[in-house]
């Protein structure tokens, strides 16, 4: 879109090197991401994932890992930057019913609406990470020269939510 209105605005010719928006979408789908890198590198170097398309498998999921977990995050499959993430502490149910479980979670999405594609992410929260990188590469057209890494950055991240800052 933006190459488009420079094209329009400038009336000169630009060239966009990148994914498809299909394929962008496709990878900043958090449900896609985990089962694609689950799929590559094997359930033992990723954290436990699945996702539920109602609140009342979202209950049942979370009443299930819950009590052999500290946390478990939540994640609307496109949030950025930590927004649609939402933290339980597993303490706080307790071992409740799966109605008492069901209303926790009401409570806590009080305010987001379901994601229009109709799922979310269920994972276990991983309580020992000590670092959150993010890497940084370009890679050019096919024949115009090797991957390009531009750096390698710790992820600033606050609050339970995990909310990116920087």
């Amino acid at each position: 879109e933006l190459a488009s209105l420079l094209n329009r605005s400038t009336r000169l010719p630009v060239q966009v090197i990148g994914p498809t928006p299909a394929l962008s979408q496709w990878a900043n789908d958090k449900i896609e991401f985990s089962a694609a890198a689950n799929k590559l590198l094997g359930s033992n170097c990723v954290p436990h994932t699945e996702w539920a398309y109602n609140f009342a498998t979202l209950a049942k999921i979370v009443a299930r890992l819950a009590p052999t977990h500290q946390r478990l995050g939540i994640k609307f499959p496109y949030g950025t930057g930590g927004n649609g993430n939402f933290m339980v502490d597993c303490k706080q149910l307790d071992g409740g019913s799966l109605k008492r479980t069901h209303q926790f979670l009401k409570d806590l999405l009080a305010n987001h609406r379901w994601p229009a594609r109709g799922r979310v992410l269920v994972d276990v929260w991983e309580t020992n990470v000590i670092n959150s990188p993010s890497v940084q590469t370009w890679i050019p057209p096919l024949g115009h020269g090797a991957p390009v890494l531009e750096g390698i950055f710790v992820q600033n991240v606050i609050g339970d939510a995990g909310n990116f800052v920087g």
